[in-house]
């Protein structure tokens, strides 16, 4: 198998034909996504890690992070119905995605005071486990992480796993 050591338009262009979609309309990373024989078209924000993702080494239990820094549309625009949120799983040599629907992120990112309000701007770091758990860990303290890394954090704002890799849209 190919390393893949980062995501190229390339690289996501072949992940997202491996599940049946192509991409159309690239404006500002809000992609329409047409799957294979279906008329119907998915708007996406197509989100992508920022370089130097922080490394996984030495790090027990944690199988991969993506640390992203974006903005959601302004507000009068309309938003696209899915974030899509992709990252390098190094140990399994994969892209991971995580797909969630606009609404349940912003829903999310408002509990916890996540959107810049003067710019739209939204940082959000995913941890994924060695057991696929996926978790938000913007902003945790060392108990925190510390919590998440022995599995004893079960916060459901903060839990993402559901939406990892769900292709089923």
């Amino acid at each position: 198998m190919e390393r893949v050591d980062e995501i190229s338009k390339e690289t996501l262009d072949k992940a997202l034909a491996e599940h049946g979609f192509f991409q159309t309309n690239d404006t500002d990373n809000i992609y329409s996504l047409v799957r294979d024989n279906d008329p119907g078209r998915i708007t996406a924000q197509i989100i992508l890690p920022e370089p130097g993702n922080e490394s996984t080494f030495g790090i027990r239990g944690i199988q991969a992070i993506g640390n992203f820094h974006y903005k959601t549309p302004p507000p009068g625009v309309s938003e696209p119905s899915f974030c899509i949120f992709t990252f390098m799983n190094s140990y399994d040599n994969c892209i991971e995605f995580i797909i969630i629907r606009s609404p349940e992120l912003k829903k999310r990112l408002k509990y916890r005071n996540s959107i810049n309000s003067d710019d739209q701007k939204v940082e959000i770091v995913f941890w994924l486990m060695e057991d696929k758990s996926l978790y938000d860990a913007t902003g945790l303290g060392a108990e925190g992480r510390y919590c998440y890394i022995d599995g004893r954090m079960d916060n459901s704002t903060r839990c993402f796993t559901e939406f990892l890799n769900f292709w089923k849209f």
